[in-house]
């Protein structure tokens, strides 16, 4: 067996982060290993773990205590080039221009947050090459 994908998430919001993970770590089993901040310093913590630890995919979203998002999102580009980035984010509800332009400044994808489960697990499946559990 192949090691587990890293998988960073990042969300203020406790319930979001860990539906995300647990609904990763069901529909991948061990092939991802979830990294997850939820606290209101959850963004803090992030850059901290990024220091040392590489992601093989992250999970944001953009509005956090202390800490924008985007920081985070930059953090992972700069240090570590080529690691998908899915950003999950509250604040953009109804607003294209924002979803448009995070999709064209960072060539990454852009979900409303609550997006369907099965998106999610698509995206990682063809980003990260995880396969997914029958």
């Amino acid at each position: 067996m192949n090691d587990p994908k890293r998988v960073l998430i990042v969300d203020d919001d406790e319930g979001v982060a860990f539906t995300i993970e647990s609904y990763l770590e069901m529909e991948f089993d061990d092939a991802v290993e979830c990294a997850t901040f939820t606290t209101p310093s959850c963004g803090k913590a992030s850059l901290e773990w990024l220091k040392t630890n590489r992601p093989d995919w992250a999970v944001l979203d953009l509005i956090l205590n202390g800490v924008n998002g985007f920081k985070i999102v930059n953090s992972i580009l700069e240090k570590y080039k080529g690691v998908p980035i899915l950003i999950i984010s509250g604040c953009a509800k109804g607003s294209d221009e924002i979803v448009e332009a995070t999709k064209l400044a960072m060539n990454r994808d852009f979900n409303i947050k609550f997006a369907t489960k099965m998106h999610l697990a698509d995206t990682i499946s063809k980003e990260c090459g995880v396969i997914r559990d029958a």
